[in-house]
């Protein structure tokens, strides 16, 4: 284990409880009903959703997952059926926003904060002696290479009842993305000859505390000198009925500060709103206009009626230096024979071509690396990638598969990456097939290739005449 990994590890702070308190949920706050996850605001989505973030997982083998239902209660289940070692790891809810490395700024939650990741759980064969139950938090941190540090808790006192359980996590130092895992584990790489399975249901992640959230811009976010409107979503009352109101703290200097320090009494701090039932704020209307290469701080503090004061976090942006935009190009689509049918050594050796979009107020250094996360091919493949930090570069790959270059630009101001996809197949015309820009663009209605081996020939009508005015079906008023 590096020091780096041994050093963010001190920051995770985990407790296991039997019921969960009272929590001010963020986005992942979802039911399960009609096999749908029912986030935040109404966000809902199917369970067999497959995007890279928000996706029901069936991670690990022989690990399962499934929706099921009780009644008038949907839910999730895990399952490991016992036939191996290993683990089942099942739920996986990861960045709303769909693109990584934006949940926090978005969010509008710093480092350090403590989380809950909560979940009504059920143990569907009670006394089984199955994998045991396991709630799991990730800490995604991307940059050059994509890396992660997580904790599993195995839940005790599950029974054949629904029962809520909790975990506490506070979030380290370097992390842009949060990954929330529920599950089934016999532990890994420890055989367990007994089949185990566990629902799970109202999977939420929290505060311990209520505060205002995502606000616009996002954290760290670069914005024209034009931008008038803050925007965040107040915290729900305590009680029904009850108003929240507002205090809005404002800073601004020429260069970035570590300890904004937004209080009343502050050198440079102002109060641009007081005790206002509102969302949003013009600054226009307090008197505000942005200056070129500035950084603004802001703060959002809440008053609930029922609880009191809820201090809100420091959220800054900036007027400055822009982030740097990589493209990684578009999804390639590749082989590893010879285009006469002779193997090529197993493998395929391409070119990965990128562009960057900058302001040009700093520096930029780009990135290529592999997402080893997202790629789906067999653990042994190699992959090389000649020149690393060359916006142009040649890649070989020694296997097939589905592999996700990340190509990551970084300035003063921060970094961005952007995601490429490289299929790599037998056959020239498995890639063919696979292309959506290939043959499916060229026949828009169908085409003859039968047996699917590229070629249009008699062996296609072969096929053709032997099933010559067959009936496809009886729904067709024929006899099949």
């Amino acid at each position: 284990m590096s020091s780096r990994t041994q050093t963010l590890l001190l920051f995770f702070c985990i407790l296991s409880l039997t019921l969960s308190t009272q929590a001010d949920y963020l986005v992942i706050n979802g039911d399960f009903e009609g096999g749908i996850y029912t986030g935040r605001g109404g966000q809902t989505l199917p369970l067999q959703w497959d995007a890279y973030w928000n996706r029901l997982d069936g991670w690990g083998s022989p690990g399962v997952a499934h929706w099921s239902t009780d009644g008038s209660n949907d839910y999730v289940v895990t399952d490991v059926d016992g036939t191996t070692g290993g683990g089942g790891y099942a739920v996986a809810f990861e960045a709303p926003t769909g693109r990584a490395g934006e949940e926090l700024s978005v969010w509008g939650i710093p480092v350090g904060t403590t989380v809950r990741l909560s979940a009504d759980i059920i143990d569907l064969i009670p006394g089984g002696g199955g994998g045991g139950a396991i709630l799991k938090m990730e800490a995604w941190e991307y940059g050059a290479t994509a890396s992660f540090n997580a904790l599993e808790v195995p839940i005790s006192g599950v029974t054949g009842d629904w029962k809520r359980f909790s975990m506490n996590y506070t979030i380290p130092n370097g992390t842009d993305m949060l990954k929330a895992v529920v599950g089934t584990s016999t532990g890994w790489n420890e055989p367990n000859p007994y089949p185990s399975s566990y629902g799970f249901d109202n999977v939420k992640l929290g505060l311990l505390r209520p505060a205002a959230l995502f606000p616009t811009p996002n954290v760290g976010q670069a914005v024209p000198p034009a931008f008038d409107e803050l925007r965040w979503t107040n915290p729900e009352p305590n009680l029904p009925g009850h108003i929240i109101t507002c205090d809005v703290w404002f800073r601004q200097s020429p260069t970035p500060l570590a300890e904004p320090n937004l209080v009343a009494g502050q050198p440079g701090v102002i109060q641009i709103a007081s005790q206002e039932a509102i969302d949003s704020l013009s600054l226009a209307s307090c008197g505000i206009t942005l200056q070129d290469d500035y950084y603004y701080y802001w703060k959002v503090d809440c008053l609930d009626p029922s609880a009191g004061k809820l201090e809100g976090f420091t959220w800054s942006f900036n007027t400055g230096d822009r982030l740097p935009v990589p493209d990684a190009g578009p999804d390639q689509y590749l082989w590893i024979t010879m285009d006469d049918g002779t193997p090529n050594d197993g493998k395929v050796t391409f070119t990965l071509s990128g562009s960057v979009i900058d302001d040009g107020k700093s520096p930029v250094t780009t990135t290529w690396s592999l997402d080893r996360i997202l790629t789906q091919t067999d653990p042994a493949t190699q992959v090389i990638i000649d020149h690393p930090n060359n916006l142009t570069t040649t890649v070989t790959i020694d296997n097939t598969g589905w592999f996700f270059f990340r190509l990551t630009a970084a300035d003063a101001a921060g970094s961005n990456d952007d995601l490429v996809n490289v299929g790599v197949y037998a056959t020239a015309c498995e890639a063919a097939y696979e292309d959506p820009q290939d043959i499916s663009v060229r026949y828009e209605n169908i085409h003859g290739d039968i047996n699917r081996d590229c070629e249009i020939n008699l062996e296609d009508l072969a096929i053709i005449a032997a099933t010559w005015l067959d009936c496809m079906s009886s729904k067709l008023d024929c006899i099949p």
